[in-house]
């Protein structure tokens, strides 16, 4: 033990002023935390490797999850990061708050590693740290440096804090032949219980058929017996009562339960429509054993009455609840339902252009001589392809008839020659993603992330109890109001508008791949839960002053990258808990992705929590 603070002191360097090349340390506060000294240890000053101090294993504690390292960089130094560890089910995949590979910052910086203890096992870990190095200024061009450490990971009791990583996945050491054996025997179950249930509903359908024809002829032969001519002394059809006043109590039906209640109310409380009546289907009926048939279709007949009704009278309204369904129309319809008068709008100053896209700042003049309204104008500049005229109106309209507080949708279109012209709602801070580049933006405050997510999270919601799957939710489709008020809308032009956003991987179709989950990148699998992934993506965005995700991978290695396990790093102005709510929208497996709707729980409660210290 006497040789202890003799090594530390050959290990401790005082730092010198700033010189030429890289510099690697561990800061002093993380010194005095693993060795008692409040000293900085230097790897690397200036260019110069200390080995003695990068091959010396630290032992950690059990409750120290994270480590911390110090460097800069005085000309250009490429890095890559890998780390391993000697038992993935006790410590599984350290992450870093950093990309794994990159630019050395020329200014002094602190990352870090974080290693919590899975809790599932009792194991001493081992976790190697290796640094990937490469500049014109380091030795022979390219350095490799291992950092070791060891960690006493403890399983946990049931019950405890430990069991929040319940949810690995471990490794299956089932026997194969087992495993075989088993997939045949519930096959083979599933195919006994299938036959079964086949047989009982033959059967059963065999008897319903013989009641039915029985009662069938039986009624027949009543209304032949009771049937009179108009004129001897019976009223016209059209003023009897409906059917079921006819009836001397309610007809046997075992789902009479089910039907819906405004049937259930007597005829003066029946909506029918203007100057019709109510009249009743004949009274020779295919069967009175059961009034399905009756009660089913005068439900119909009235509930369409209802909706047509409802949509004459409000058309930009939100539907009744039967009619939650969204349905879309063709675009040329679209197109041609909100058509005005080339010569009410008027274009402004150019907002955003591409190769051939261009978005502009307009008036349009109302029809009823309102005051003018600003509006923004997306458009193709003239001579502009079929092809390209025909994406920008499909996806144009692809939002079309929501209405909703937090979605952008079209209010006007018309054409300029062949150009078709698509007019929007003018928000005053316009597209969220220039909003967030604009260099006299200082960020965005963690309670402002917090607002804009759950803004975001309301507006999908909203489209996926419509059935849309949005498919490229990021700050570029989002546009910005006053008191920051956020809506998210299409995608046309943001191919255009946006090129380093999408990427095409051999099948001619520019995707936002480093938006999109596995399943979408490979399968082209879209669902609530590959939205869910979009929206982590898009709270990174927010924290980061939209920079570009996985900005160092290749497109083609997206696939591989995440499935290897990688995920974006945590920005340094994310709390944890809100990372949390981050990596829980990128699991691999999309069952296994936070829902829209627990992701918004999880943020209003942390709102809550923001505007207690507020």
């Amino acid at each position: 033990m006497s040789l202890w603070p003799a090594l530390i002191g050959l290990l401790f360097v005082l730092i010198p002023p700033l010189e030429a090349g890289l510099s690697l340390s561990i800061p002093p506060w993380e010194v005095a935390q693993l060795l008692g000294s409040s000293r900085e240890l230097s790897l690397v000053r200036h260019g110069r490797f200390h080995w003695s101090a990068i091959r010396f294993t630290i032992q950690l504690a059990e409750n120290k999850d994270k480590l911390f390292l110090a460097w800069q960089a005085s000309d250009q130094i490429e890095y890559a990061i890998k780390i391993t560890t000697s038992d993935p089910v006790a410590l599984p995949q350290p992450h870093l708050n950093i990309s794994h590979r990159g630019l050395v910052p020329t200014r002094p910086s602190t990352w870090r590693v974080s290693l919590p203890c899975s809790h599932r096992k009792s194991a001493l870990i081992t976790l190697n740290l290796e640094i990937g190095l490469s500049g014109s200024s380091l030795e022979s061009g390219a350095q490799t440096i291992v950092l070791t450490r060891t960690k006493q990971c403890q399983r946990s009791s049931p019950g405890s804090q430990g069991e929040v990583f319940s949810q690995m996945i471990e490794p299956d050491r089932t026997p194969p032949h087992i495993v075989f054996a088993s997939v045949v025997l519930a096959a083979l179950l599933l195919a006994l219980m299938l036959a079964l249930i086949i047989v009982g509903l033959h059967i059963r359908a065999g008897r319903y058929i013989k009641a039915r024809q029985g009662k069938s002829l039986a009624l027949h032969d009543m209304a032949l017996n009771q049937y009179q001519p108009v004129g001897q002394g019976e009223e016209p059809l059209s003023h009897h009562p409906p059917v079921h006043h006819l009836l001397p109590g309610p007809i046997p039906n075992p789902n009479s339960q089910m039907m819906s209640a405004h049937l259930d109310r007597p005829p003066s409380q029946m909506s029918y429509p203007h100057g019709s009546h109510a009249v009743p289907p004949p009274v020779l009926l295919s069967g009175v054993g059961g009034s399905m048939d009756l009660m089913s279709d005068a439900e119909s007949r009235v509930t369409e009455w209802v909706n047509s009704q409802q949509r004459r009278s409000m058309p930009h309204q939100s539907l009744p609840p039967f009619e939650e369904m969204y349905d879309p129309k063709e675009p040329e319809e679209v197109m041609a339902m909100l058509e005005i008068d080339r010569l009410r709008l008027r274009l402004g100053q150019l907002l955003q252009e591409g190769t051939f896209g261009r978005v502009y700042q307009g008036t349009l003049l109302t029809a009823d001589a309102e005051p003018e309204i600003d509006v923004v104008v997306k458009t193709v500049v003239a001579g502009s392809s079929a092809s390209q005229c025909a994406l920008l109106i499909k996806e144009g309209v692809a939002l079309q008839g929501i209405a909703n507080n937090h979605v952008h949708t079209l209010i006007a279109t018309t054409f300029d020659g062949t150009s078709p012209m698509l007019v929007y709602p003018y928000l005053c801070h316009g597209n969220l993603k220039k909003f967030l580049n604009s260099n006299n933006q200082t960020g965005l405050s963690t309670h402002q992330v917090v607002s804009l997510g759950l803004q975001m999270l309301r507006a999908v919601q909203h489209l996926h109890k419509r059935k849309i799957i949005h498919k490229d939710i990021a700050t570029r489709n989002c546009v910005l109001g006053e008191n920051l008020n956020l809506r998210l809308g299409d995608s046309a032009l943001s191919r255009d508008l946006f090129p380093s956003d999408y990427h095409c991987l051999g099948d001619n179709e520019n995707r936002p791949l480093k938006w999109m989950p596995i399943e979408a990148i490979v399968q082209k699998k879209y669902s609530r839960a590959s939205d869910a992934w979009s929206f982590g993506v898009f709270m990174w965005e927010l924290m980061t002053r939209a920079q570009q995700p996985f900005s160092d991978i290749d497109p083609f290695e997206m696939e591989s990258y995440l499935i290897e396990g990688y995920r974006l790093h945590q920005p340094m102005n994310c709390p944890d808990q809100l990372y949390s709510a981050l990596t829980s929208c990128w699991s691999g497996i999309p069952e296994k992705r936070a829902s829209v709707h627990h992701l918004y729980s999880h943020l209003q409660s942390l709102q809550t929590q923001l505007q207690q210290f507020v």
